[in-house]
């Protein structure tokens, strides 16, 4: 009888410090994972102007009205998060539409060996990378 409650008194305490432990990895996790997501929004705010600024560079793309379009839609968006930080998933999808429109309008220009038309497509190419990498994330 005695054996008996000494083990459920030290599975007990097992139970609560495990409890206990998940909880606060949780929150860790959760914090890391914010973290991440903060800076990934940060490389997609920065890779957009980036490639906003090398495409206006480019003659051949201010001939192209419709990849001008796609660069104002993309300079009109300013924050892709809500005041709370939450990912605002309607412009994140409206970044990815155009920058992958861009991108595949760019590598389809007769002048690929340009270099500066090769920088616009390799900018589009990582910003796409960073948009797929966060949704994974925030899923």
């Amino acid at each position: 009888m005695k054996n008996t409650l000494w083990i459920t008194f030290v599975l007990s305490i097992i139970l609560i410090v495990t409890f206990i432990y998940f909880v606060l990895f949780e929150e860790k996790l959760n914090i890391i994972r914010k973290r991440d997501i903060s800076l990934s929004i940060q490389k997609i705010v920065d890779l957009t102007r980036e490639l906003i600024e090398k495409c206006k560079n480019i003659p051949q793309i201010d001939e192209n009205m419709e990849i001008k379009i796609l660069l104002d839609q993309l300079n009109v968006i300013s924050s892709i998060t809500d005041e709370r930080g939450n990912i605002k998933n309607e412009k994140l999808h409206i970044i990815t539409v155009s920058v992958e429109k861009i991108q595949k309008k760019i590598t389809e220009m007769p002048l690929q060996e340009d270099k500066q038309i090769k920088n616009a497509a390799q900018t589009a190419e990582r910003l796409l990378f960073e948009i797929y990498s966060i949704v994974s994330i925030s899923s």
